[in-house]
Parts: structure tokens; C-alpha cells; sequence
């Protein structure tokens, strides 16, 4: 994350601009949550889709341990319902926003 500078006078850039041995990275925090967004819907979606192939498994009886089935649907479950929730959230505090203007 970038760093900004308060000189006295004012906000400026960090010191390091302009300096080839530093890499500065994008401070878009939208861009950020984004991604962060993305990996976890990414990650539920991995998780439902393993569930799925846990029971198909189970259905055929490939499978020793019915409670590896039983953990893999709990956690995609909890997973998608979590997901649920923050999406509500941010639905809500987008409405509560859309209001205020």
C-alpha cells in the first residue's frame, strides 16, 4: 500500500516517488475489495462444487467415510450462507447510501 506524507504544508506524495528500487502499488481500495470479492465467491463455488462431487461419490458408494460427505456439505453450506449474508449487507448499505444523496 502506497503511504502518503504530510509535510506541514499539506498532503504529498510518499518520498520513494520517482525511485526505481521501490514499487509502488495501486491504493484503489474499491479495486481491492473486488478482488477479494471475487477469490471468495471463487471459493464457495469451489466448495459447492466439491460438496457436489463428495455426494455423487457417496451416491455410489465410493466413498469410506460418510462423514467426509457430511463435512464437505456442511462447510459449503455455511460457506454459501455467509456469502448470502455479506452480499445482503452490502445490498443494504448500498440502498442506505442511494438514499442519503
Amino acid at each position: 500500500m502506497e503511504r502518503i506524507w504530510w509535510d506541514g504544508r499539506g498532503v504529498s506524495p510518499s518520498p520513494t516517488e520517482g525511485r526505481r528500487d521501490v514499487v509502488h502499488r495501486p491504493t484503489d481500495a474499491g479495486g481491492l475489495f473486488a478482488e477479494a470479492l471475487k477469490r471468495a465467491l471463487a471459493k464457495v463455488n469451489s466448495m459447492q462444487l466439491e460438496a457436489s462431487a463428495q455426494v455423487e461419490r457417496a451416491s455410489t458408494g465410493d466413498v469410506e467415510d460418510i462423514s467426509q460427505v457430511v463435512l464437505a456439505l456442511e462447510r459449503a453450506d455455511l460457506a454459501l450462507r455467509l456469502i448470502t449474508e455479506v452480499r445482503n449487507r452490502l445490498l443494504d448499505a448500498y440502498n442506505q447510501l442511494s438514499r442519503l444523496s
